[in-house]
């Protein structure tokens, strides 16, 4: 006998890496939904482990970490998420001052997060992502 559970299914890192980046990657009765800031990938799967290909195309978010469940929500989506997980989500220190190392680290973690998002891009084989890489890596 089957059991079917409401609600849908957040799976994320141990760290949150997903959700800190502006992501999340939830399931519903087999249907897998990524939302990104380009929008929403769809893949059908198992509801109990992550399709080995939505994992590997969110490689450079989670850096070979699984992904696990985090919560289960009726609804929310990011918002829901961010809510239900909030304490779990710790931002690390980083100097709001004017100075020479505060402008450094800043543009290095725009940098970093510019050649993630152009990662996944470039895994869906979307236009003009090979070269949003390349601008990101070369910036870096």
């Amino acid at each position: 006998m089957t059991t079917t559970v409401a609600g849908t299914a957040f799976f994320d890192t141990d760290a949150l890496r997903l959700l800190r980046s502006g992501l999340t990657l939830g399931v519903r009765g087999g249907e897998w939904r990524l939302e990104t800031p380009d929008g929403e990938v769809r893949f059908t799967g198992s509801d109990q482990a992550v399709p080995p290909t939505l994992s590997r195309l969110l490689r450079a978010y989670t850096r070979d970490e699984r992904l696990v469940p985090v919560a289960r929500l009726e609804g929310g989506g990011a918002a829901g998420l961010r809510a239900a997980v909030g304490g779990r989500i710790a931002e690390p220190h980083r100097p709001h001052d004017g100075s020479a190392r505060g402008a450094v680290l800043r543009y290095v973690r725009t940098q970093i997060a510019a050649l993630a998002a152009a990662d996944l891009a470039v895994r869906q084989d979307k236009p003009d992502a090979v070269h949003r890489m390349r601008v990101a890596a070369r910036r870096l």
